[in-house]
């Protein structure tokens, strides 16, 4: 993988810069991605898909296949929650 931090990587230290947290991971992420605007929670989205594709890129070690699983678990989870929330104009 390249020197580029990873979605996850981004994400923990993003919520440990704003809400002083030890760990922000995906089960935060999950909980807290209803409070983001729908413009937000598609960038997210696509940040995550492209995280996804650099993984499919790059190798298939198990540790990859792993984070990729770990990934698009992910997105399949706040795929669901977006479609919701635009479904009922959030």
């Amino acid at each position: 993988m390249s020197d580029a931090n990873d979605f996850l990587d981004r994400v923990n230290r993003s919520g440990q810069n704003h809400a002083g947290v030890e760990q922000y991971g995906p089960e935060e992420v999950k909980a807290n991605f209803d409070l983001y605007g729908p413009k937000m929670r598609a960038e997210a989205m696509d940040q995550l898909d492209a995280e996804i594709r650099s993984i499919t890129e790059v190798g298939h070690g198990e540790g990859e296949l792993r984070k990729y699983a770990a990934l698009q678990r992910l997105r399949r989870e706040l795929g669901a929650k977006h479609q919701t929330l635009m479904r009922v104009g959030r």
